[in-house]
């Protein structure tokens, strides 16, 4: 798997000339700083310049913000000790010190540093326990929240459940893991994308726990079709490759090569969130996918079975379908905007035709609740998502809202997918269907009844979209592939 060292150490020399150049990191970062030591080390190019000026810059923040991210920097701090002794990391790694948030991936990257830390293990283990038993699904999924569906969060909490099982060899952690990893392979497509719903998707962190684990997986079952996906993922990233070796932070081609501080209403932060940070994630995702690479560097001769197969699913929250020209997946709506695909993610032709939704909406962006592709009604200004109960019933959409009820039912066929919406409301009702422009030559879509184009452009995180608004309480679409 020469691809992930190549990978790693092309961000890790990316961000070493970036800290020569400037002095610092420059921009705002949370744990840019000790992740990046962590990487430099990791790939043997850390010199005692670099490392004087991230120490230097980690010493300036204040360590008592309330924003300050001692979970992430603990866990770079004590990563970094595995692979040298440092006096100077040491002193500023103890006494462990946390910020406390409550959500998943966050008690699970709290309980490992205390386990790898060997400070309080058993409260270590009894809070992981916990969170696991609370928030881990019956398909595997772990929320990060209560409703929040984050695929990328559930690969960083895999990550943190499968270092406490090396740790500790409690086979609870194992069967929770391994139940977690088999749940996310279930959505890797053909072309290595996999983190389009939820909170952060497509972004670099997700990406690099998702190699991570795949490796893992393979480290505790010898399974062989993983190495496959890991290559596929590897693929996906390199697409989106920058030119001067980097990476962006969200995989798609709006990012420019110098980092900048977060501008949500800037087309070019498209699917970035008001907390993101371009050097928090990069060397965060060089760092794991680092790890992936030492982990399978063990192996000689790996013997990868180069297919990927492609099953139906459906659970209470997902459908897959999988016909012999595409893959179309359903995520029912509720919870976080990013936790709906109400219209399918359509994968045709080794690429996604239709767009993922949602974005940062709880900050000013370019996203907002109309531009979701379901009913809203204008005279009160909402969508019938507000409050809203959400059902999926034998592959469509159920969803009662204080406002109405929609019944969204799909058909399948092998070059068309009928989707026909039924609203029950007192209020007047459009909805907005969207596509990706850059698609036209390859798919056809079509609204019968009451139907006209918009004019204004969103985006999403996998591109720029359009589409048109349809009114009336039944409305047909009908998306025909290009054979």
């Amino acid at each position: 798997m020469k691809e992930l060292k190549i990978i790693s150490t092309r961000i890790s020399i990316y961000i070493k000339d970036w800290l020569i150049q400037e002095n610092s990191l420059k921009y705002r970062s949370f744990y840019g700083e000790t992740f990046s030591l962590l990487l430099l080390k990791q790939t043997s190019i850390l010199d005692s310049q670099a490392y004087s000026i991230l120490l230097e810059e980690y010493d300036k923040k204040d360590k008592n913000a309330n924003d300050f991210h001692f979970e992430f920097n603990n866990y770079a701090f004590i990563n970094f000790l595995k692979l040298s002794e440092d006096k100077e990391i040491r002193e500023r790694l103890l006494p462990l010190r946390f910020k406390n948030t409550q959500c998943t991936n966050w008690t699970l990257l709290r309980s490992n540093t205390r386990i790898l830390c060997k400070e309080d293990t058993k409260l270590g283990v009894k809070e992981a326990k916990a969170k696991i038993g609370r928030f881990q699904l019956k398909n595997g999924l772990i929320l990060d929240d209560k409703g929040v569906k984050s695929f990328q969060y559930h690969c960083f909490s895999m990550a943190m459940i499968a270092e406490i099982y090396m740790e500790t060899r409690d086979a609870f952690f194992l069967k929770a893991f391994q139940n977690g990893v088999s749940f996310i392979r279930k959505f890797i497509l053909p072309d290595g994308d996999t983190l389009y719903i939820g909170r952060g998707q497509e972004q670099s962190f997700g990406y690099g726990a998702l190699i991570y684990i795949l490796a893992l997986y393979y480290k505790f079952f010898l399974d062989d079709s993983v190495l496959f996906e890991i290559k596929l993922v590897s693929s996906f990233l390199d697409k989106y490759r920058l030119v001067d070796g980097n990476y962006p932070l969200v995989m798609n081609k709006f990012q420019t090569s110098e980092p900048k501080n977060v501008d949500l209403m800037d087309v070019s932060f498209s699917g970035w969130y008001s907390y993101n940070n371009y050097f928090d994630y990069l060397p965060f995702m060089g760092v794991f996918i680092h790890k992936a690479y030492d982990i399978l560097k063990e192996y000689k001769n790996l013997k990868i079975n180069y297919s990927l197969i492609q099953n139906n699913f459906q659970d209470n929250n997902f459908k897959k379908i999988v016909k012999k020209n595409y893959i179309a997946i359903i995520s029912k709506p509720e919870g976080y905007w990013t936790n709906d695909l109400a219209i399918p993610l359509i994968f045709f032709k080794d690429k996604c035709i239709t767009p993922i939704y949602g974005g940062d909406q709880y900050a000013p962006g370019l996203q907002n609740i109309k531009s979701l592709p379901l009913p809203f009604f204008e005279q009160i200004k909402k969508s019938i998502r507000w409050r809203s109960l959400s059902i999926l019933i034998g592959g469509n959409i159920l969803l009662v809202s204080p406002l109405g009820i929609m019944l969204r039912k799909f058909k399948y066929f092998e070059y068309e997918i009928f989707i026909t919406t039924y609203v029950l409301s007192p209020f007047k009702v459009k909805q907005l269907f969207f596509y990706l422009p850059s698609m036209q030559n390859i798919v056809n879509f079509l609204c019968i009844q009451n139907s006209w184009p918009i004019k204004d452009v969103c985006v999403s995180p996998n591109g720029l979209i359009e589409g048109y608004y349809s009114k009336g309480y039944k409305q047909v679409l009908i998306i025909k592939l290009k054979k």
